[in-house]
């Protein structure tokens, strides 16, 4: 990843997002990231390919990085009592069924000259 040279914003935005600049540091002591363990899909062939999602699935390290979004979410949001989750569902429900829609009807709207 490329390092910020500006020591001065480099504070300002480790201030700012805390919890991000908290993740990035573990990151570059915790191993390979998530970008390298998915290159790795280049060396592996069609009928691998459960096989090697499962064995990523079951790495340590990605165990902890999904439960460390989830308890810094839960710690974030939920404990707090904020109304941010029941935003956060209807977003992605949102963009989930405009995707869906797109997909099964909105693709074709440019084919048809006259509705």
């Amino acid at each position: 990843s490329e390092q910020i040279k500006n020591p001065m914003l480099a504070a300002r935005l480790s201030k700012a997002f805390p919890r991000v600049a908290q993740a990035v540091r573990g990151r570059a002591m915790s191993g390979p990231t998530i970008s390298e363990q998915l290159g790795s899909v280049k060396d592996v062939k069609v009928k691998d390919i459960p096989q090697w999602a499962s064995s990523v699935q079951k790495d340590p390290k990605t165990e902890a990085a999904v439960k460390g979004f989830f308890n810094s979410y839960q710690q974030q949001y939920i404990k707090t009592g904020s109304a941010d989750p029941i935003w956060h569902v209807i977003g992605v429900m949102f963009t989930l069924g405009y995707a869906n829609d797109y997909y099964c009807h909105l693709r074709h709207e440019g084919n048809y000259k006259y509705h």
